[in-house]
């Protein structure tokens, strides 16, 4: 039923813009003419997943090219650098960014922790600390101690 509305499609020879390879497609309906469709607004995350696809296929063909001009072999292994520790390390897969499980393992808590810390102040004392769990109400287990027995003494 669709196509009863449809006059003509013309869809024109790609073009490669910025290494992005674009093709310009034009709909004409019947009674209506040529419609432009509004430019694609990007979400942030899309933006995000965009950029991250970005980088693995300028990955890939930076690997493809070496591959081809005989500088690396296939099963060959890679010299890459620790993402965690920043020791260089050998491994069979090019996309490896660890030297080890463990470090692998502490990259992530590591990240974990920074984003639980936030600004608090202390109830007892007033100083303003760094908490990295959700209970932090306290600077210190003396300040602690202090607020309990000056609740009991209440």
């Amino acid at each position: 039923m669709i196509n009863e509305f449809i006059e003509k499609i013309i869809v024109h020879a790609p073009e490669k813009i910025d290494g992005v390879r674009t093709v310009e497609m034009e709909i004409y309906l019947n009674f209506v003419g040529r419609i432009e469709l509004p430019p694609q607004e990007l979400t942030a995350e899309e933006i995000k997943k965009q950029a991250q696809k970005d980088r693995q296929r300028k990955l890939a063909r930076e690997r493809y090219h070496r591959i081809k001009a005989g500088e690396w072999q296939v099963g060959d292994t890679f010299k890459k650098e620790c993402r965690f520790c920043g020791k260089t390390f050998e491994s069979k897969q090019s996309c490896a960014l660890y030297c080890s499980p463990n470090c692998r393992t502490k990259f992530y808590i590591s990240q974990a922790d920074k984003t639980r810390r936030r600004e608090c102040v202390c109830e007892n004392c007033g100083t303003v600390f760094v908490a990295t769990n959700k209970d932090g109400n306290y600077c210190c287990v003396a300040c602690k101690e202090e607020a309990e027995k000056q609740k009991q003494t209440a």
